[in-house]
């Protein structure tokens, strides 16, 4: 049983990508110091983030990806320290989805803490270069002004994953303020 998770849930464009691969690259190092980086694959985090969101097509990501979450959640279970989760798409979440993840940490994942990051940086820096990922890799070919501000509850593609109160709002809701974490970056 977890004694503590660190979740990190966003938001995109905070520098995630660079901090999953350090934490990835380092799984033997910091298992070594009582942290689990739990997963098989580094896609896994998102995956499972996919289903937290309830994402209708989760299982187009493989025959286990609908199961991801939960094996996450069995790793974190079996490990007796600290346990460490993160992918900016968790973010997406509405409330209800945040606070069933965060329960699901407490119950089946035996964690006695949960810890919530979320890394920030300024709205305009953040905004425009998420347009510019998603009009880079095919998502979205409209100008920024058109940028969408919602495109549905389970979208990690949309303003509401930038929002930083918004994504406070849903996922600190089920904790205590001590325990929920605001870096800027």
């Amino acid at each position: 049983m977890a004694q503590r998770v660190v979740f990190h849930v966003g938001l995109p464009k905070t520098g995630t990508t660079y901090l999953q691969s350090v934490l990835w690259n380092n799984r033997t190092r910091l298992a070594q110091q009582g942290v689990l980086f739990p997963g098989r694959s580094r896609r896994q985090h998102m995956r499972a983030s996919m289903v937290v969101r309830e994402h209708p097509k989760v299982a187009e990501r493989g025959h286990d990806a609908p199961m991801t979450w939960a094996d996450l959640l069995s790793e974190i279970a079996d490990w007796p320290g600290t346990a460490l989760l993160t992918h900016e798409f968790f973010g997406g979440a509405t409330a209800a989805q945040a606070a069933r993840a965060i329960e699901d940490l407490r119950t089946t994942g035996g964690a006695q803490q949960v810890d919530l990051v979320v890394t920030a940086r300024d709205v305009v820096t953040i905004t425009t270069s998420y347009w510019q990922e998603l009009s880079k890799h095919g998502f979205y070919e409209q100008s920024l002004e058109q940028f969408p501000k919602h495109r549905g509850p389970r979208s990690e593609w949309s303003l509401d994953v930038l929002d930083l109160e918004s994504v406070l709002r849903r996922w600190s809701a089920t904790l205590p303020a001590p325990d929920v974490h605001v870096l800027v970056v």
